[in-house]
């Protein structure tokens, strides 16, 4: 299975004789099964007729609709049927702050676990690396023992300025650097490349949350005052070294340049965590979003140990099951929250 990314500007997607066809100043490009895509992403200016439409929601494929400079706008989304006795049990489990705490708390842990992971990978570390794997490990038993949902916030925002400050010094490209991260709006390149990735990550564990059945707006570590949807926010924290290496990959391999990155005086970027201001920055253009894309669906599609079972399932199927863990657990049939750890 793979993603079908289509960022040519007045390009339309239309279906003929139960395939997918792209077309591009009405010559087609390019004749895609339905059975080979497990999503579709439209950037800018890209028409989805009816017929594709139609062809897309009957098989089962979400569409994912964004800027023509990566913005996430929204998406189309196939039925799913009745969901109602997972929600409820979802709203009572979360209701009980003892159970949304446990869950926040192991939630934090394993995001930290994670990202000492991703720094222990580095040989020869610099003194940044040594002091932010000390940090975390202090602030991972601290997230581990505390009793108030506010505390387990206040140490995961440390942690993650600690982290960054860590991963950074981690870049080995003399023109690719980061200052810390920053994602209102990005301020270099490599934090525009985490802001993609987060996002496209999220959409990718939302998607795992509906057909799981449970509501995405109502979860433990983040609240749902800005509307936000905040259990795939909570479960998305322990993938987030995923993307992190990837995007370090990249970035140490030279398979990204500055040339892949655009910053227009003026523009702005809106940031794609669900945050509510903009201002000047950087993001990837076209030629960057094509080397990351095809990261990414590489990374979808690696097989990964299931934690649940015995041998090997792609990363899509992996988040599936572990979303519908999590809906087990709400409904009582599990007695605690087993994160989905990655290596």
């Amino acid at each position: 299975m793979a993603l079908l990314a289509i960022q040519t500007q007045g390009a339309v997607l239309t279906a003929q004789r139960g395939a997918l066809v792209v077309r591009i100043e009405g010559q087609r490009v390019r004749r895609i099964p339905p059975h080979e895509v497990d999503e579709v992403h439209l950037y800018g200016d890209v028409e989805l007729n009816a017929a594709a439409r139609n062809l897309l929601l009957r098989s089962g494929i979400e569409v994912i609709l964004l800027s023509a400079r990566g913005m996430y706008l929204g998406r189309l989304v196939p039925s799913l049927g009745g969901q109602a006795v997972r929600r409820q049990a979802q709203y009572r489990w979360l209701g009980e702050e003892a159970t949304a705490l446990a869950f926040a708390r192991a939630i934090v842990v394993a995001k930290l676990t994670g990202q000492r992971r991703v720094l222990k990978e580095v040989e020869d570390r610099p003194t940044q690396v040594q002091d932010a794997l000390v940090a975390l490990r202090r602030l991972r038993t601290q997230a581990g023992e505390a009793s108030d949902i506010e505390v387990i916030r206040g140490v995961e925002g440390m942690a993650a300025r600690l982290y960054y400050a860590g991963y950074a010094a981690t870049l080995r490209h003399p023109e690719l650097t980061m200052n810390g991260r920053s994602r209102r709006p990005p301020r270099d390149e490599v934090n525009a490349c985490l802001s993609f990735c987060y996002m496209l990550m999220l959409r990718r564990v939302e998607s795992a949350i509906r057909r799981s059945g449970l509501d995405v707006y109502l979860g433990a570590l983040h609240g749902t005052s800005r509307g936000a949807p905040a259990l795939a926010l909570d479960l998305v924290e322990e993938l987030r070294p995923v993307v992190d290496r990837m995007v370090r990959t990249l970035v140490n391999r030279r398979q990204l340049s500055p040339g892949d990155f655009e910053s227009p005086r003026g523009m702005l970027y809106l940031g794609a965590e669900d945050e509510d201001d903009a201002g000047p920055g950087v993001h990837l253009a076209a030629t960057g979003r094509e080397v990351v894309l095809r990261a990414l669906g590489a990374e979808w599609r690696r097989r990964v140990a299931d934690p649940w079972g015995q041998g090997r399932v792609e990363l899509t199927e992996a988040l599936y099951r572990h979303a519908m863990r999590v809906s087990e657990l709400f409904a009582g049939e599990r007695t605690s929250y087993q994160p989905l750890e990655l290596r």
